[in-house]
């Protein structure tokens, strides 16, 4: 399997792993331990996204499919979050390999969990 360069670059960044103290929304798909798992966790002041941080697992493309959606939405505002799609994340990666188009799927909709909350 082949991942592209930018790609490999949202993997790696880690501006936006990890927990977030404080923070004020969460939204989590899949289980820890078990299979794929994204969990996002927000500051949000006055309807924007402060800050962004994710939880996963070590999978390069579920790492890059999280890392662009914090890149994404930090300074915007909730209601401009939950416009973004799975295939907005795709456009952004510039491509994911065949069979991992699930990934930025369930990266939205714990995005989306996430503002909603």
């Amino acid at each position: 399997m082949s991942f592209n360069e930018t790609v490999l670059r949202f993997a790696a960044a880690t501006n936006w792993d990890g927990p977030l103290e404080g923070a004020t929304h969460t939204g989590q798909v899949g289980v820890r331990g078990d299979g794929p798992y994204i969990k996002f966790s927000l500051t949000l002041h006055e309807g924007t996204v402060q800050c962004a941080r994710f939880e996963t697992y070590t999978c390069p493309a579920a790492r890059a499919s999280c890392a662009v959606v914090c890149w994404a939405i930090e300074g915007k505002s909730r209601e401009l979050c939950a416009t973004l799609s799975a295939s907005d994340l795709t456009v952004l990666l510039r491509g994911l390999p065949e069979g991992k188009a699930h990934l930025p799927e369930m990266a939205v909709e714990a995005l989306r969990k996430a503002v909603s909350s």
